[in-house]
């Protein structure tokens, strides 16, 4: 059995999960799925409706980085750090609504950058909060 699935076909979407299936045509949740579907979500920002916003350098595990406020055209905001001296995405901080409504944090790093046939990529992702 499949603990979960997602998929998106370019007009529907589906999400499975633990033996219960459910087909998204619409709404919040079909957007979502398609914002997915992008393995680099930062090629989309060039795009109309993103909006970027840089608030400065904090620190990230020891590591200067900039933050930048990332609003997508549905007004979902995201915050991305990159590292000032590699460039490279090493944390991503989003809120989403959780069990009861509330709102949650949820927080991904990336780490241990490789190539892989020319592409750097995080070998190593580690998400803290609930999804």
């Amino acid at each position: 059995m499949t603990v979960q699935e997602q998929r998106y076909d370019g007009v529907k979407g589906m999400q499975a999960q633990m033996g219960n299936k459910k087909v998204i045509t619409e709404g919040k949740e079909l957007e979502d799925l398609k914002k997915q579907t992008v393995v680099f979500e930062q090629l989309n920002y060039t795009n109309t409706g993103y909006k970027l916003e840089l608030k400065g350098i904090e620190s990230v595990e020891g590591n200067n980085c900039y933050k930048v406020i990332v609003t997508d055209p549905a007004g979902t905001t995201t915050t991305e750090y990159y590292d000032v001296k590699s460039s490279y995405l090493v944390r991503s901080v989003k809120s989403q609504a959780g069990q009861g409504g509330e709102s949650v944090s949820i927080t991904t790093d990336f780490k241990d950058y490789k190539d892989a046939g020319g592409i750097l990529m995080p070998y190593t992702t580690t998400i803290i909060g609930a999804m």
